[in-house]
């Protein structure tokens, strides 16, 4: 879980992070949980429904490394807004001039 954590911070989704690092982790640590519960939940159901085991299986696993990415990327990992820091940089040049 922190090696996994780790590189997801520093080179994965590295940059100027916005929330601190005990957050992320939580927040990672949360998501972690989540996957379990939720592969679990959906490789049932898929399977009750008739699928086949190692078909659930990839579906579900296709599934929760696109959410992954998204809520990492995004939410977790989230870096400071950088047309917000272009802005600002673009202002203070207009102003010099």
């Amino acid at each position: 879980m922190t090696t996994s954590f780790l590189g997801y911070r520093m080179w994965s989704f590295g940059g100027d992070h916005r929330p601190g690092i005990g957050s992320q982790f939580a927040a990672d640590l949360t998501l972690a949980l989540i996957n379990a519960a939720a592969s679990s939940l959906i490789i049932h159901a898929m399977t009750t429904a008739g699928v086949k085991p190692w078909i659930s299986k990839l579906g579900c696993m296709a599934l929760i490394a696109c959410w992954n990415y998204l809520l990492l990327n995004r939410l977790i990992f989230r870096r400071r807004d950088r047309e917000q820091d272009h802005g600002v940089a673009d202002q203070a040049h207009r102003s010099a001039l």
